[in-house]
Order: structure tokens, then sequence, then C-alpha cells
């Protein structure tokens, strides 16, 4: 759930950030207005999830034009705007100049790498939609490939439009809870004589929101359906509440609002500590690559042999090759990850992530004695698409529904509501 609370607080950076643009002289930031705007865009999604639920694939739709087109809008008027560009020597050799963390250009390019790394989130929601689908094995490779493939081709051209548009960096070097995209989109807008261009300010950051609130209902969407599932599986306290699932509504409505109850206090965490707030946004990408870390591990150590072949297979030599390889850089980044953001540091700035992970896995592990051990039966999962997949191909039942044997959406809902 840190990465709704991390997605929201952005949401809500730039609801507040829209304001401010027209009221540069006379508004007084405090860390409450966040909050409010961030309540305000939670509970909307929660909405939108819990009553909307067949307006959903039209809001993610709607999200990939304003992340395709609105992103081609906004690296065209980055380029072409600007009425003075920086210099390639400010774009691509001035790093370690610029570098005000206390550490050395290659490590303080490997933490640097952790905003980037946030994106993970993205391939890894989808994974978790995967028992809505009708033929997860063949659409959930291809859809993860899209987006990977998508998401760092526009992603290194507006990185460079952005960096050309900076003509002075040091008001980006510094603030709390703000966000410095504002200031960006300003200088790159502005006239020849240094004048603001608000509208056009404005009209970007619009597009970044429209597309970060419909990410944000994807991704209470995906948290809930996480938590329902293991409620499902009984894997969490008070499974047999959770599990429960709406039918007239479609939704697992008890554990929808529990997610957002979760994120409801997480966002509070700023208004004392907008380090701890990072922290927790920083640890949801190192809990989710350690999350994956754990079964490609496994696989290697099983040589492979209980997985099943699907549409997409690399065999078992450059399977052992990509497995080995991520499970390093796993390790590698995840171990950076858990450094401190700048030297020198001290209680208050410190990287607390470390102590994160540690309580996480404690956490886990006392569950899984007290609890899981005895009752968690373990996931299914892949036999379940497996066959799910060959009914639906075989022509056995319509998509979506599966009889004995493996569960579509419809009797996954049934099952868990009973």
């Amino acid at each position: 759930m840190f990465d709704l609370a991390a997605l929201v607080q952005i949401t809500a950076n730039i609801s507040v950030s829209m304001y401010v643009i027209y009221h540069r002289d006379t508004y007084v930031f405090e860390p409450w207005h966040v909050y409010i705007a961030y309540l305000l865009v939670l509970w909307i999604c929660i909405a939108t999830v819990v009553f909307g639920n067949k307006l959903l694939p039209y809001t993610q739709n709607a999200g990939m034009f304003f992340v395709i087109v609105g992103g081609i809008v906004t690296i065209i008027v980055l380029a072409a705007m600007p009425r003075q560009h920086a210099s390639n020597y400010f774009v691509w050799g001035s790093f370690n100049e610029n570098n005000l963390t206390g550490w050395q250009g290659g490590v303080a390019f490997l933490l640097g790498v952790l905003n980037g790394a946030f994106t993970v989130g993205t391939p890894d929601a989808i994974t978790h939609m995967a028992e809505e689908l009708p033929h997860p094995r063949r659409d959930l490779p291809i859809a993860i490939a899209l987006q990977t493939g998508l998401g760092f081709l526009y992603a290194f051209c507006f990185a460079i439009a952005l960096c050309y548009a900076i003509t002075d960096l040091g008001i980006l070097q510094g603030g709390i809870n703000t966000y410095p995209l504002v200031d960006i989109y300003l200088q790159a807008t502005a006239d020849g004589e240094g004048n603001q261009n608000l509208g056009a300010t404005f009209g970007l950051l619009f597009i970044i929101w429209c597309a970060s609130m419909l990410c944000c209902i994807g991704t209470a969407l995906t948290n809930s359906r996480i938590y329902w599932a293991l409620a499902r599986d009984n894997a969490v306290p008070l499974s047999s509440l959770f599990s429960k699932v709406n039918e007239r509504l479609s939704c697992p409505v008890p554990a929808t609002l529990f997610v957002a109850i979760i994120a409801t206090g997480l966002g509070a965490i700023p208004l004392g500590s907008e380090v701890a707030f990072l922290n927790l946004a920083g640890s949801f990408i190192i809990l989710t690559t350690v999350s994956y870390a754990i079964p490609f591990a496994a696989n290697v150590l099983t040589a492979r042999k209980h997985f099943p072949r699907g549409p997409f297979h690399l065999g078992k030599k450059w399977g052992f090759v990509v497995n080995i390889l991520a499970v390093l850089l796993i390790g590698l980044f995840d171990a950076f990850y858990c450094f401190p953001y700048a030297l020198p540091t001290n209680a208050e700035i410190m990287n607390y992530n470390a102590v994160i992970l540690a309580g996480v896995v404690a956490i886990t592990v006392a569950w899984w004695v007290v609890h899981a051990r005895r009752n968690y039966p373990g996931p299914k999962v892949m036999g379940l698409y497996v066959v799910h997949d060959d009914q639906v191909l075989h022509g056995a039942v319509p998509g979506g529904q599966v009889g004995e044997g493996g569960e579509g959406e419809g009797s996954g809902e049934k099952k868990g509501k009973k």
C-alpha cells in the first residue's frame, strides 16, 4: 500500500501546485494543504473502484491516452517553446559539479536510480490483475513488454527535453513537500523577457494530473484486489471479513475500504516527517523487488524444473541467465537504496529502509509461525491459470467463467464470499 500512498501524494502535490500557479504572491504553503488534497484524491479513487466497476476499463484507456498523447504534447512543448535552452554540457557533462549529495558521482547516480525504479510498480500492478484476464499466460507478458518498452522510450525522451528546458537549476535544489516540475515548466514556457506563461504551465500540469489521477484509480484497484486475494486464501487477519465480495457492485468492498483506511493513515505521515514518508515510499521498491528476487532465486536453485512452459519461455539457457542477472541486480540496487540520501547524515534525514525491510520480514515470519503455517495453503495460481487458459482456448467455457479446477473472475468472487 506504500505505492498507493506515494502516488496519491504525488497527485495531491500536483493539485496544490495547480492552485499555487495563480496565487504565487499570496499563497503560504502548509503541509496540511497537501493532506486535504490527498484525502480528496484517495477517496474519489476508492469511490470509483467501489461504485464504478464497469467504468474501470475506460479509466485505464483514458490514462493510456493521457500518457501517450499527453506525453508527446508535453515533449513537443518542452522542446519547442523555451526561448533559451540549457547547454549540451549542462545536460550531459555537469553531473559531478551539480552533485550536492556528498557522495561520489557513481554512488550518487546509483542512489538516484531509486526515482526511476518506482516504475517497477507498473508491471507489478499488471501481474496482480491476472485473475481478471481471460488469457493471462498470453496477455500478461504482452502487457508488461508494452509497458516497459513504451515507458522507457517516453521517459527517456521526456527526461532529455526536461533537462534542456532548465535554465536555473538552483530553484529546484531544495524545498519540502513541493513539486519541482512546476518550476521547470515555468522556465520552459517563459517568454524572451522572462514573463511566465501561467496558462501553458497549468495545461502541462493538467496533463500529468489527469494521468496521475487515473493511475491512482488503477493502483487502488490493484491494492484492493491483492488484499482480497490474500484474504480469500486465508493469509491475513480477519480473512473471513476481507474475503467477502459485493456481487451487485462486483467489488470486494471490505478489502477496498481497509486499503483506503491504511492509505489515509500513511498520508498523514508527512505532517510530522517528510523523510519518514519518503522512506516508506522507497521501501515499496525494495519490498517489491525482493518479492521477485525470492522466486527467481528459488527457480534457479531448483533448476527451473517447477516452472511450467508458457507462450513466452526463454528455455534453460537464457532463463538461467536472466534469473541470475535479475537476482544480482536486485541485490545490488536494493543495497544502495538503503544508503543515506546525503552526507553527512543524521537521525532526521537518515535512510531507514533497512529497518523497514527488517521489520516487514520479522512481522511476516511471526505471522507465518502464528497463523499462516497452519492455515495458509500457499499460492495455486500457476495451475489455476493453466487450467483456465486451456478451458477457454478449447471452448469448454466462455472467457472469465471456469468450472471446477480453475477459477475465473466470477467463480473466484463467489468462492471468496462463501
